[in-house]
């Protein structure tokens, strides 16, 4: 398998055998009523799936291993997903956002899967830059870190699977597609300033539910933050 990072532990390759993208219904942690899910699997049984927490909601994703590993599972250092030759993505703001208590759910682990969000769901603000990758890349590697230290890899193709996607997320064929750049800036410009805030050990409390509150009033716009919060 090609070069994913040039610094890291022993790579353990992990091979697949072509898969198809299918849509299944499945209850989703506490709703009641199954939601539609877009889920493929690999030769090694391995798991990725696109799910809505509910109708216009959230869109999460979901990395599950197959039962059959010799070893756990790190989920506490995040994995990293890289599409075709784009930039990999950490999934590490995900993970942070759900440490700092802020309110924000984005990351939750258990046993042998992952879950984390991709998107916020609102269609007018157009898609993230993860699901636009995944809606229009070849291939998903998704590199998960062990117990001793190691890690794998698990690849899903991604050819043809956009109309399976998008069915089962319920994306419009309207959906702007380039505009949603604003908002990913906008999150990432919180996270610094949250960990800023982290630094001032004596008013992290404060500055935080300061954080909270600009955060919710801001309606994603960066200039509003700063208005509430300078």
């Amino acid at each position: 398998m090609r070069s994913f990072f040039s610094l890291l532990p022993l790579l353990i390759i992990s091979s697949i055998t072509q898969a198809d993208w299918k849509v299944d219904k499945n209850s989703i942690g506490s709703s009641i009523a199954p939601v539609d899910i877009a889920i493929i699997r690999n030769g090694l049984g391995d798991s990725f799936a696109l799910y809505r927490i509910s109708k216009g909601g959230e869109v999460w994703a979901k990395f599950n291993l197959s039962e059959d590993i010799s070893e756990p599972a790190d989920w506490n250092n995040p994995p990293m997903l890289r599409i075709d030759d784009n930039k990999p993505i950490s999934l590490s703001r995900q993970k942070d956002l759900q440490l700092m208590g802020v309110a924000v759910d984005a990351y939750k682990s258990q046993q042998n899967q992952v879950e984390f969000l991709i998107w916020h769901g609102n269609e007018t603000e157009g898609l993230s830059d993860t699901l636009l990758q995944i809606l229009e890349g070849d291939e998903l590697v998704v590199r998960y870190f062990l117990s001793s230290g190691h890690y794998k890899e698990s690849s899903f193709p991604l050819a043809d699977a956009e109309a399976t996607i998008s069915r089962a997320l319920d994306i419009s064929n309207k959906t702007n597609r380039t505009i949603q750049q604003k908002t990913t800036t906008f999150e990432e410009f919180v996270l610094l300033e949250i960990k800023q805030c982290l630094q001032q050990t004596e008013s992290s409390n404060t500055c935080l539910k300061r954080i909270k509150d600009c955060r919710n009033k801001a309606d994603r716009d960066i200039t509003q933050f700063n208005t509430c919060y300078r």
